[in-house]
C-alpha cells in the first residue's frame, strides 16, 4: 500500500506535465490550423484572380518592360524614350495596350532578351521567374534568419502566400518581386560586412529610384563608405552604358518625361483614347505627350502621398510634396541610426526594418505591387521577436500587427465620409511607429547582440 501511495505521487506531477504539454500542443495545432485556413483563402483566391482577371494578366504591366525591348530590337536604343515610337511598335503587335515605358534604361537591360520572344512566352516566362523566386523566398529566409528553425519554414511559407502584394506582382508583371530578392541579399552582404557589394546591389535598386533614394540615407548619415562606393561604381556603369547605348540626349529626354509624370499629378485616371490621341498627336513632344498621357493618380497610391491626396490635400504629388517628405525622411533616418552602425547589434536587423518601412511610405508613389519590399522589414521583425529575452511594452503590438497582416489587404480602402482612409498606409504607419517605439527604449547599453 505505501509503495502505490508513493508510486501514485511520483506519476502525479508527470501527469501534470504530460497535460501541460497536450494543453501547449492542442494551441500550436489551433495556431497552425488558423494559418493554413488563411493560406487557403489567399490561394483560392489567387485561382479566382487568374481564372477571372485573364484579360488584366494579358495586358499587364509588363507589356511596358516587353515593349522598351521590342523597340530597341525593331528600331534603335535612341528611340527608348520616343512615345511616338513606342506607340507605333504598340500599334503594330495589338497584343496589349498602350504602356509607355518610363523607368531607367538600364532597366531595358533586364529585358532585352525578352523581346526575342512573343509577347505571350515573354509574359508567361516572366511570371516563371517571378513565381519561382518567390518559392525560393524561404530558402532566402535562412539567411536572412539564423536562428531559423527548419520547423518554422512553414510559417514563412504561410507568410509569402498569405502576403497579397506578391497576388498583385505576378498578377500585373511589375518588378517589385525583383527589387525585394535585391534588398534582402544587400542586407545578407552588410550583416557579414561586405559593403562594397552589398552596395553593388543596392545599385541595382535604382530601378526604382523614388524607393532606392530614400533607402541609401542611413549610409549617407552613417557615411558608408565602401557601401556608397558600391552604389556609385553600379550607377556609373550603369549610366556610361546607357550613354554609349542611347546616346547622350536620352538625360534631357527623360528628364523631361519625369517631369510630366512627377509634377503634372492629376485627380481622375485618364481613358485609354486620352493616351492614344495623345500619342496620335505629331505636333506634341514628348514632354506634352507625358503630361496628357502619363500622369500619376496620387489617390491610387497607397503611402503617405496617396493618404494625403484621399484626404483632400492637394499638391502633394510634385516638388514641394517630394522635398517634405525627403525632409521626415532624414529626420527619422537620424532619429534610427543615431546609436550608430553595429552589424552585430541585434537592433541592428531592425533598424533596417524600420529603414525599409520609412522609404516605403515617403517615397514620392508606391503602389500595391510595391509593397513587395515591406515582406523584408516583416521577416526583420519575425526575427527580432524570435531573439527577444527582455520583457518589452511594444512586443505585443508587434506582434498584433504582424499578425493582422494577411487581413490589411483584404479591407485596403474605407470609406470615412467624404474622405477614404488607406488601411494599408494606416497599418504601415503603425508598424512603423511601434518599430520606432522599440529602437527608442532599447538603449545601445541594452542592446543584446546576437
Amino acid at each position: 500500500m505505501f509503495y502505490q501511495k508513493k508510486q501514485r505521487s511520483k506519476l502525479a506531477p508527470r501527469a501534470g506535465i504530460r497535460r501541460l504539454s497536450q494543453g501547449t500542443l492542442s494551441a500550436a495545432i489551433l495556431a497552425k490550423a488558423i494559418l493554413w485556413a488563411c493560406v487557403l483563402l489567399y490561394l483560392g483566391n489567387m485561382v479566382m484572380l487568374f481564372v477571372t482577371q485573364r484579360e488584366v494578366f494579358r495586358d499587364a504591366d509588363f507589356a511596358s518592360f516587353y515593349l522598351a525591348s521590342r523597340v530597341v530590337i525593331e528600331h534603335s536604343a535612341g528611340d527608348l524614350y520616343d512615345l511616338k515610337v513606342q506607340k507605333a511598335v504598340q500599334e503594330r503587335m495589338g497584343t496589349f495596350s498602350f504602356k509607355p515605358y518610363i523607368h531607367p534604361p538600364f532597366e531595358a537591360f533586364l529585358f532585352l532578351p525578352f523581346g526575342y520572344l512573343t509577347y505571350e512566352k515573354a509574359l508567361w516566362s516572366w511570371f516563371g521567374l517571378n513565381f519561382t523566386s518567390l518559392l525560393l523566398l524561404p530558402s532566402l529566409s535562412q539567411f536572412l534568419i539564423p536562428r531559423l528553425l527548419p520547423s518554422q519554414n512553414s510559417i514563412i511559407l504561410g507568410a509569402i502566400i498569405s502576403f497579397y502584394p506578391f497576388y498583385i506582382c505576378l498578377l500585373t508583371g511589375q518588378d517589385s518581386i525583383l527589387l525585394l530578392w535585391l534588398l534582402s541579399l544587400a542586407f545578407i552582404l552588410l550583416r557579414k560586412g561586405s559593403d562594397l557589394f552589398a552596395g553593388l546591389l543596392l545599385g541595382v535598386c535604382f530601378i526604382k529610384p523614388q524607393v532606392a533614394l530614400l533607402l541609401v540615407m542611413p549610409l549617407l548619415v552613417k557615411w558608408r563608405t565602401r557601401c556608397l562606393s558600391g552604389i556609385a561604381i553600379c550607377l556609373g556603369i550603369g549610366l556610361l552604358a546607357s550613354t554609349f547605348w542611347i546616346g547622350p540626349g536620352w538625360v534631357g529626354t527623360y528628364a523631361g518625361l519625369l517631369r510630366g509624370v512627377g509634377t503634372h499629378a492629376i485627380q481622375v485616371s485618364p481613358s485609354q483614347d486620352t493616351i492614344l490621341q495623345a500619342a496620335n498627336d505629331t505636333s506634341a513632344t514628348a514632354q506634352e505627350l507625358a503630361r496628357s498621357s502619363l500622369k500619376q493618380i496620387p489617390q491610387w497610391m497607397h503611402n503617405w502621398v496617396g493618404q494625403l491626396a484621399a484626404l483632400g490635400i492637394h499638391n502633394v504629388h510634385g516638388f514641394s510634396g517630394a522635398a517634405a517628405l525627403a525632409v521626415v525622411a532624414l529626420i527619422l533616418s537620424l532619429l534610427i541610426w543615431k546609436p550608430g552602425w553595429d552589424v552585430k547589434d541585434s537592433l541592428f536587423g531592425l533598424r533596417l526594418a524600420t529603414t525599409v518601412l520609412l522609404s516605403a511610405m515617403a517615397s514620392l508613389h508606391l503602389y500595391l505591387h510595391d509593397f513587395a519590399m515591406i515582406f523584408l522589414a516583416l521577416l526583420l521583425c519575425y526575427e527580432y521577436l524570435l531573439t527577444q529575452k527582455t520583457p518589452n511594452p511594444f512586443v505585443l503590438p508587434l506582434q498584433l500587427l504582424i499578425g493582422l497582416s494577411p487581413f490589411v489587404w483584404i479591407f485596403q480602402t474605407v470609406q470615412v465620409s467624404q474622405y477614404s482612409l488607406k488601411i494599408t498606409v494606416l497599418w504601415t504607419s503603425l508598424l512603423l511607429l511601434t518599430l520606432l517605439l522599440i529602437l527608442l527604449k532599447n538603449r545601445p547599453s541594452q542592446s543584446q547582440s546576437v
